[in-house]
């Protein structure tokens, strides 16, 4: 039962990240419209408004991981992808489980990445330093 549930959540999780691709680049392309490729608006406009792309993309990414894992046969891509000789997507469930096990990993290096960075700056937030001198 646990084995199930695991490639279940795998499968789910490779689902997702192929759908985040997609989303992801409908997001840029709608930033790159929006700002005439960075050349409209300031910096706080461009930075704002990247940033509630990436958290609406982020969103997106949730929604279908909740519907990919809640609807495991569900037809949002399966009736788009049918592969030569009438093979169906069912055939290469190995291939999202593999790419949701390498994103899982990924993440989890990136992730002590970050906390061994946070680490750092927070150490030389709290030594003790001495000001620069005025005149240099």
């Amino acid at each position: 039962m646990n084995g199930l549930l695991q490639i279940a959540f795998l499968k789910a999780l490779g689902w997702s990240l192929l759908h985040s691709l997609w989303q992801m680049g409908i997001l840029c392309l709608l930033y790159i419209l929006i700002t005439n490729k960075g050349r409209k608006y300031n910096s706080q406009v461009r930075h704002n408004l990247a940033l509630l792309l990436s958290v609406i993309g982020g969103i997106a990414f949730l929604i279908s991981f909740v519907w990919e894992y809640t609807n495991p046969n569900s037809p949002l891509l399966y009736s788009f992808l049918q592969f030569e000789k009438g093979n169906s997507i069912e055939e290469y469930g190995w291939l999202f489980q593999l790419m949701a096990t390498a994103y899982l990993i990924v993440v989890f290096f990136l992730f002590i990445r970050f906390f061994r960075q946070f680490q750092i700056t927070r150490q030389l937030r709290n030594a003790p330093g001495e000001k620069a001198p005025l005149e240099l």
